[in-house]
């Protein structure tokens, strides 16, 4: 069989050679115009339909290149489900993060000493004289973490979505390949700098993820204190529970029986604003969900970056 290269070339030179003898014979009669233009649209032709020889032969040994189908329409694809699965996560997780947040907010703080602001239910800390929250940096990271990845990923599913419409509207024709397999598209600038953005996305999603997950073990833990002054429990009671009782249960002790802060009921009566916590919450179902998305977040950003990286390597070979 023979190859592309050979049959381009040649069908070039069958072209050329052909519009060579009807230009000299065209010239050594010298017609009128109307024949002169009449030569020249017969020349066209031959020209156009050597071309399309030489493409016929082309797709017959499988050496088309596709453009706008194929390969690269699949890879929109993926990409545009990635980050639409990569937005949900993180904006769901964010959203299930500010729910408790907001309504642990002011109540954790009561008890704190005022060089301090714990208003974050992460790592919090059990007292002898009530229950404070961790450091509100902590919680401040970890929304913003989610709220950054959430933006990002909205980007990348717009711009992935407007490129997936208008290549099905555009819908580009196959045409032969005229770059030889070594002269593959390498990586380009653009390429580089959104596997840069994608890398330290992930990284941070996974500082994220690991800040969440111990921070909801950390209150887990030093709130079984406080459970056990609520139910005074004594002899084997106390390993009972220490040791048999699950996080989503200490969690539930603490939707129900911490007490409300007077100082903030009393503030708030006076500016007519309602107590958040006239209505009880599933503490430990929002943070659990939360701690889950933010990992499938994390997971969704590494599987982009090797999914890129996928691609060139399939492309280039």
């Amino acid at each position: 069989m023979r190859d592309n290269g050979t049959i381009n070339t040649r069908s070039s030179s069958l072209s050329r050679r052909l519009y060579a003898a009807a230009a000299a014979a065209y010239e050594q009669r010298s017609p009128p115009t109307t024949t002169r233009r009449a030569v020249r649209v017969t020349l066209r032709r031959v020209q156009g339909t050597a071309a399309r020889l030489t493409y016929l032969f082309a797709s017959h040994n499988g050496k088309t290149h596709r453009m706008g189908t194929g390969d690269d329409g699949r890879t929109t694809v993926v990409r545009l489900t990635l980050s639409g699965l990569a937005f949900v996560s993180s904006a769901a997780a964010a959203c299930c993060f500010l729910t408790v947040w907001s309504y642990w907010y002011r109540e954790l703080d009561a008890d704190c000493a005022d060089a301090y602001d714990c208003t974050c239910l992460l790592f919090g800390s059990s007292l002898a004289n009530g229950f404070v929250g961790g450091d509100r940096s902590v919680c401040r990271y970890v929304f913003y973490s989610m709220a950054a990845s959430a933006a990002l990923a909205a980007y990348a599913s717009a711009y992935y979505g407007c490129k997936s419409l208008l290549c099905r509207r555009t819908g580009h024709r196959p045409v032969p390949s005229a770059r030889p397999p070594e002269t593959s598209p390498q990586i380009t600038g653009s390429t580089v700098c959104l596997t840069i953005i994608l890398v330290l996305m992930a990284l941070n999603m996974l500082i994220t993820s690991i800040v969440l997950s111990n921070g909801y073990i950390s209150t887990c833990s030093q709130y079984v204190h406080r459970v056990k002054s609520f139910l005074m429990v004594t002899g084997n009671m106390v390993e009972l529970v220490s040791n048999r009782m699950s996080c989503a249960t200490i969690y539930d002790f603490m939707d129900y029986l911490q007490p409300p802060s007077q100082q903030l009921t009393y503030e708030l009566l006076h500016r007519h604003k309602i107590n958040p916590r006239d209505n009880i919450i599933n503490t430990s179902t929002l943070l659990i969900t939360s701690i889950l998305l933010s990992w499938l977040n994390t997971s969704v950003w590494i599987i982009f970056i090797f999914f890129i990286y996928f691609f060139r390597y399939r492309n280039k070979n």
